[in-house]
């Protein structure tokens, strides 16, 4: 049998982290470990196996560097922080390499101690990419990636429209949002208030709330947007909230009757007994709407309503 035959057994197992396997294949002149542009080391990187690793670049035909440093970039995305500090410490290694690929996808993961390991190296720039490292990790809400990153005065929070704080305010990471309001370059209320639009389009109360604890944020802005994308998903708990400030105006955008169409019983029975909306031209329009989309409930709560407003 011929090891070397596809070069299948060693790339197996260095994938497999089988380092006593490896060790032996290597005893072999007919096997290559660099073969197939050194898969057997992206392999190995990839998974985190760090001894073989170890092993694999102590034969001097192996290139830990190939295919634009892409053991080092493989193993930084799923948080193999030993088997990155080990590709480090070879100088053919670029840990920036690719745009610094590797820490902004570590960061992206929220491999925290990954990425402040590469942030060590003095050719990684944290900040690389228009800061992509901080907003990925806002944007999938890692709030201790964030807070490291912060850190560095290279990076800038607001960057790129302070995307950051829009994409977390899109998921509801409200601590990292608590976080990002905390630097006085990030912008709350950037994009005409989008972050409280999108944190109310999906129902983030708590991330929407402390957004309205902030002096720069309208939550009327955009003709009450924020309100109107909250009815449309029946988020009762911020439409709620949002009715509780006076800025915001329940008789904008037709909401009694947005909420009836999308057959959001609770919150059309919200407005309605709402002391500053003006159901009283909108209920019969509700009710064919809620009929229309075969809304039952809106409609038996639409009589209920109008029944009680006789009495």
């Amino acid at each position: 049998m011929d090891p070397s035959a596809g070069d299948n057994a060693i790339k197996m197992a260095a994938r497999y982290g089988r380092t006593s396997t490896v060790q032996l294949l290597l005893s072999d002149p007919r096997v290559d470990p660099s073969a197939d542009g050194n898969y057997a080391i992206f392999n190995a990187a990839t998974d985190g196996h760090t001894e073989t690793v170890r092993l694999l670049m102590s034969d001097p035909r192996v290139d830990p560097s190939a295919d634009d440093n892409c053991a080092i970039g493989n193993a930084a995305v799923d948080g193999h922080t030993e088997t990155v500090r080990l590709l480090m410490s070879d100088p053919r290694v670029d840990p920036s390499a690719d745009d610094n690929y590797a820490i902004i996808n570590a960061a992206s993961e929220g491999h925290t101690e990954t990425v402040r390991l590469l942030m060590s190296d003095s050719r990684v720039d944290p900040s690389a990419n228009s800061n992509r490292a901080i907003i990925y990790a806002a944007s999938e809400g890692h709030t201790e990636t964030v807070r490291l990153l912060m850190f560095d005065s290279r990076v800038d929070p607001s960057a790129n429209g302070n995307r950051a704080i829009i994409k977390a305010t899109s998921d509801g990471h409200t601590e990292t949002v608590r976080l990002l309001m905390s630097d006085s370059r990030v912008d709350p209320s950037a994009d005409d208030n989008l972050p409280i639009i999108n944190a109310a389009s999906e129902g983030h109360t708590a991330t929407v709330r402390l957004l309205m604890s902030h002096l720069c944020v309208d939550p009327s802005a955009q003709s009450d947007r924020a309100i109107r994308e909250a009815t449309l998903g029946g988020h009762i708990e911020t439409v709620q909230l949002l009715l509780a400030d006076d800025r915001v105006n329940p008789n904008s955008n037709d909401l009694i009757l947005t909420a009836a169409a999308g057959g959001h019983a609770d919150v059309t029975e919200l407005l309605l007994s709402h002391l500053r909306v003006n159901a009283s031209t909108l209920l019969d329009e509700a009710k064919r709407r809620a009929t229309e989309g075969g809304h039952t409930k809106v409609v038996h709560d639409y009589k209920r309503q109008k029944f009680s407003s006789r009495e």
